[in-house]
């Protein structure tokens, strides 16, 4: 159905009919936009989550049905940093691209890009915090080819960026330690967790790293 004109004749609102996932018809309202284009998008997302249709979408609107699904099984905690490195540094390169229209050479391209992207203080990205970057486009598109008909993830077909684990060796130096720390600074829980082992380590404790 067509965006209509809500009843304070200012916003605007959605009805749509829809088959849930039982077979039954149902009939879901949506108030409050502040524009007809935007009831028109929302409407446009929703009929095609609900057809099981949502790999045509563009990155950007599937991670709002990504997010309705998953959100509620994670800590608060863990839906900010994830939310965090999405918005930040996937849509911002990939998020206007339909996802089933993503290949294996924009990845390539993504993955280049956050090779040049530095902190704040203009160092590169840790070989970590890359990995955590590139796993959670690669739990999307997992997530649109378990339950949303995506043929495949291009991540997976073009390999993984990073490493799993920071070397040892970063932490010799106080310096190359806090040029470590600076890359997961973001991340609080993990800052603290580093800041405690390495403050154990140059205390004369055994090291942990």
């Amino acid at each position: 159905m067509a965006a209509l004109q809500d009843e304070d004749g200012i916003r605007w609102k959605v009805q749509c009919r829809y088959r849930d996932v039982c077979g039954k018809n149902r009939r879901m309202t949506e108030r409050g936009f502040a524009r007809k284009s935007d009831a028109e998008t929302w409407e446009d997302s929703f009929m095609r989550k609900a057809k099981g249709k949502a790999c045509t979408m563009t990155l950007s609107a599937f991670i709002k049905v990504y997010e309705d699904d998953v959100r509620l099984s994670l800590r608060e905690s863990a839906w900010q940093t994830k939310e965090h490195m999405l918005r930040s540094k996937v849509l911002l390169f990939l998020g206007d691209m339909r996802i089933c229209d993503i290949s294996n050479a924009d990845v390539i391209r993504w993955h280049n890009e956050l090779r040049e992207m530095t902190t704040g203080k203009g160092k590169p990205l840790s070989g970590t915090y890359l990995r955590s970057i590139d796993s959670q486009l690669s739990a999307v598109l997992n997530h649109a080819v378990r339950h949303y008909g995506l043929q495949r993830n291009p991540v997976a077909n073009v390999g993984r960026i990073g490493c799993k684990q920071a070397d040892e060796k970063l932490f010799r130096t106080r310096e190359e330690y806090l040029s470590f720390a600076d890359a997961v600074a973001n991340k609080p829980v993990s800052h603290l967790a580093f800041e405690i082992l390495y403050t154990g380590e140059t205390a004369g404790h055994t090291p942990y790293l």
